[in-house]
């Protein structure tokens, strides 16, 4: 009987033990996971536009989004005239336009115009 109590008190310890030790990670994987979603929050979108000027010697290529906004970005490569891109932008957390960024570029056609 004495042996039976001795095995109960340690199974007791354990279990008291664990408890704490559970809710510990439950809270740092609460923590991960705000600190997650706060850092992923929707501040990227898509845009798309078309090229309307390419300067080789600065190597920068605007684009005109179907808003009228004027947008630039570097590397020149193989954009012409009317080529039509894809981009990603990030809006940095705010709701003025005026301070996005294009992330990444694609290329997505050409546009040879309403005739």
């Amino acid at each position: 009987m004495k042996k039976q109590i001795a095995i109960y008190k340690n199974n007791k310890t354990i279990i008291i033990n664990i408890i704490p030790t559970i809710i510990f990670i439950a809270c740092i994987i609460s923590i991960i996971t705000l600190v997650a979603f706060k850092i992923n929050k929707k501040e990227n979108y898509p845009m798309t536009g078309i090229v309307t000027e390419v300067n080789k010697e600065s190597n920068i290529v605007t684009i005109k989004d179907f808003n009228g906004n004027l947008w630039e970005f570097e590397g020149c490569e193989d954009w012409e005239e009317n080529d039509i891109c894809s981009c990603i932008m990030n809006n940095k957390g705010t709701e003025n336009i005026k301070d996005d960024e294009i992330i990444k570029v694609k290329y997505s056609g050409y546009f040879k115009g309403w005739d």
